[in-house]
């Protein structure tokens, strides 16, 4: 969106043509996201304490997370805040991908929002019932595949980058890779944040190697030269993935121990 404000104001300026670099805005991202999470998060944090809304521990766990207890949570609302405001602002909104890997974010955080939610207002570890969470996110993924199968030119195969002509097509079986996929990262990150509440790094560590493989299977020429699927847009998502940088390293600003706030569902399913 700003790209496109930015040209008709400073037209074929050096400002403009930054601009149309994934790499530049990418950067801004990253800068801009790190620095909304940095700000805001003392503000929600105080919110957080006013409403005792507190990391409730389970007591099956090791012992030592007990101490946990009490320590604000439901920090992912502002990382969620913060990816949607510089991906909106910095994407070229007409690629799909953007939508798309938006509306899953949203979704899932949503789910999670209504998790923490219920745990912290009946003050237990359940939460959404199992099943219903996983419905829920099933339909999400689902959906997202439904989108990704409408994008004019998307094929269904699964490249194996260096090595392009190694392929599987997978044809109707996307919407059952998708579910498994989407869910199972999804999934995945929940677990790993609710066990220490330190899921941020490897969040951080996965989204870096990501925006690598979005940035370049969205260039032609790099695409080719290292045997990846060139997808029209996907760099795009380059921005996106700066952006979770962004908020991860001002989230573990606040998240480093002694922790401060944590990130809830909300944050480990979205991100996820």
């Amino acid at each position: 969106m700003l790209v496109s404000w930015v040209s008709q104001f400073f037209g074929e300026s050096v400002l403009a043509n930054l601009f149309r670099y994934i790499s530049f805005r990418a950067l801004i991202a990253a800068a801009f996201s790190f620095a909304f999470v940095v700000l805001l998060m003392p503000w929600l944090i105080r919110q957080l304490q006013l409403l005792a809304v507190g990391q409730v521990v389970r007591d099956d766990g090791p012992k030592s997370h007990l101490k946990k207890s009490g320590t604000p949570t439901m920090g992912g609302v502002l990382m969620v805040v913060g990816i949607l405001l510089s991906s909106i602002l910095l994407c070229r909104v007409e690629s799909p991908y953007v939508w798309i890997s938006l509306f899953s974010m949203v979704g899932f955080g949503a789910v999670g929002f209504l998790d923490d939610f219920l745990k912290l207002t009946k003050r237990n570890t359940k939460g959404v019932s199992f099943r219903a969470k996983m419905l829920s996110m099933g339909i999400l993924s689902l959906i997202a595949a439904y989108f990704m199968m409408s994008i004019p030119g998307f094929d269904t195969k699964i490249v194996f980058p260096f090595i392009y002509t190694v392929a599987t097509v997978l044809g109707a079986f996307f919407y059952l890779w998708s579910f498994f996929v989407i869910n199972g990262a999804a999934n995945a990150v929940n677990l790993t944040d609710g066990l220490d509440g330190l899921a941020i790094v490897p969040i951080m560590t996965t989204a870096f190697v990501l925006l690598v493989t979005s940035y370049v299977s969205g260039h032609a020429v790099f695409a080719n030269y290292l045997f990846f699927e060139t997808l029209h847009g996907a760099g795009e998502l380059s921005v996106i993935l700066a952006s979770v940088i962004g908020v991860g390293l001002g989230f573990l600003w606040y998240n480093a121990h002694p922790a401060q706030v944590f990130m809830g569902d909300v944050g480990s399913l979205s991100l996820g």
